[in-house]
């Protein structure tokens, strides 16, 4: 019996998961960046030069022959900034036709939308998703929009990443007893990530009522913290890891799909990675998390700065219950959430 063959123009992380379903796999990222940049810096083309390059990449995938054609939306919304803003849409009728030669060649073509709805709102991107036959999305809020064109579209989770971005990093043993009495590797409340306005004003507003308390919110270029000599910044993923592990409540707000006055019902990826290192986490309410985690969201989310200082004060002081909450949490993380698992059932249902 032949192998299927999958062409993947998305992160790594689901080849392996793939060649072990007996697919045979061609990952089209490493030849779309060798195509469209120069070392590690973007090339600046213009619309012939773009073309030429991806006609080249169409024609290695067409000689691979796929069954799927699985990209991820992001990568294609990164190609249309290496073009000046009057020939996007010009380049977005190349990105068409590709899709269209693939479509007609008998290719199942998916698309899978992490960042909804804010790639959404872009024309020229939103015109190139819709030349996709299958819709993949961790947000369902542009469902009616999808299935107007005829689309195909379901939902796809996110899932634990935090591990496999260890890129040959040396991480520490979380349970041993260095990494559990290091100061650095435990805060009360912990929060790191992009400080955008929106995250600023959370943070500074709960930084101001836990005062009291050992935090840290932010990143190395700005941030909240109770410590006066702070000295830190989580250099690597294994410190990351191991700060989930041993901090009590890790707090996460905003995503950076939301959109003004709208907020993205997609979770983040520390939703799955804070209970994969065994930490607990509280939320800002996503609607999808209902859809993640048998267990009440009145448990662990939180709508307002009040509510969410409320219970980290709560969950400080009853340490079971917060455990006990980590540990469903993990147990599902592992069930559902990691990456073997996610890549098999996203191609399942787009056999399907």
């Amino acid at each position: 019996m032949n192998k299927r063959k999958i062409a993947l123009m998305c992160m790594e992380n689901f080849v392996e998961p793939l060649k072990k379903e007996n697919y045979e796999v061609f990952w089209t990222l490493p030849l779309f960046y060798s195509l469209l940049r120069k070392e590690s810096s973007a090339v600046s083309l213009n619309l012939q030069g773009f073309g030429k390059r991806l006609d080249l990449y169409k024609n290695k995938i067409v000689e691979f022959n796929p069954d799927y054609f699985l990209a991820e939306q992001w990568y294609i919304f990164n190609s249309l900034n290496l073009v000046k803003n009057s020939d996007k849409r010009r380049v977005s009728r190349l990105w068409i036709d590709f899709i269209n030669v693939l479509n007609t060649r008998g290719v199942v073509t998916a698309i899978l939308c992490v960042d909804d709805p804010r790639a959404f709102s872009d024309k020229t991107i939103r015109a190139i998703t819709h030349a996709f036959q299958i819709v993949k999305t961790t947000s369902m809020q542009m469902e009616a929009q999808y299935r107007k064109y005829g689309q195909k579209v379901s939902r796809h989770s996110y899932h634990v990443t935090i591990d496999i971005m260890r890129n040959g990093e040396t991480l520490p043993d979380l349970s041993s007893k260095e990494v559990q009495e290091n100061p650095d590797f435990k805060f009360d409340v912990f929060f790191v990530g992009v400080m955008n306005q929106k995250r600023r004003v959370f943070y500074r507003s709960l930084s101001r009522k836990i005062g009291d308390l050992d935090f840290f919110f932010g990143n190395k270029d700005f941030f909240y913290t109770s410590r006066k000599n702070l000295g830190f910044y989580p250099p690597n993923h294994g410190y990351i890891m191991a700060i989930y592990r041993n901090s009590p409540i890790s707090v996460i707000y905003g995503n950076t799909s939301d959109l003004p006055f709208r907020r993205s019902w997609m979770v983040t990826d520390r939703v799955f990675e804070i209970p994969y290192c065994r930490g607990f986490f509280l939320s800002d309410y996503r609607k999808h998390l209902v859809d993640l985690f048998d267990v009440d969201p009145k448990l662990y989310t939180f709508k307002t700065v009040s509510e969410c200082h409320e219970k980290v004060r709560f969950y400080l002081e009853n340490r079971d219950l917060r455990e006990q909450l980590a540990k469903e949490f993990h147990a599902q993380v592992m069930q559902h959430y990691t990456v073997d698992k996610v890549a098999v059932k996203l191609i399942d249902d787009i056999r399907k």
